[in-house]
């Protein structure tokens, strides 16, 4: 009887540690996998966007001052945030200005969306249909007239 009582006893505690080990393996790799996805732009990194744009746009027009925009850029958290100085990424990044040096939330965003792509290694490609999307003929005021790269051309042209 005591043979009998080792025996099952230890294949009972063998089946736990084997079964745990596998529990173990599959939250590893859970844990993993969300990690993979926790690498790109969370809907609380937009969240975060829009909090503090309200700060910068008190009015709600979705449009800052051209020259806010360096403030705006290095207020904002990782990973949108573009620290100071910033002038010659904001000049890279091309965004749209629209009539009396204002630009557009939504533009501000995509140029950080695609900014942070970049930086992971997957730049986001311009393509015909990106550009159908992008358009906005509705928006009441939107009317780009220059864009960050031209306005320091422009600016270079006349010094």
């Amino acid at each position: 009887t005591i043979g009998i009582t080792y025996l099952l006893a230890y294949l009972v505690i063998s089946f736990l540690i084997v079964i745990n080990m596998y529990i173990a393996v599959i939250l590893e790799n859970y844990s993993q996998a969300t990690e993979d996805v926790q690498e790109g732009l969370t809907d609380d990194d937009y969240d975060m966007y829009y909090e503090i744009w309200q700060q910068f746009d008190l009015d709600g027009t979705q449009y800052v001052r051209y020259d806010q925009l360096s403030d705006f850029l290095d207020v904002l958290e990782p990973p949108l945030q573009i620290h100071k100085p910033n002038r010659y990424k904001i000049i890279s990044m091309d965004i749209p200005i629209c009539r009396g040096d204002m630009m557009f939330c939504v533009d501000i965003l995509d140029a950080l969306t695609k900014d942070f792509f970049a930086r992971k290694g997957n730049p986001i490609e311009e393509t015909a249909e990106l550009g159908e999307v992008q358009q906005r003929p509705d928006e009441v005021g939107y009317e780009p007239v220059s864009s960050t790269l031209w306005r320091q051309r422009e600016e270079y042209i006349f010094l």
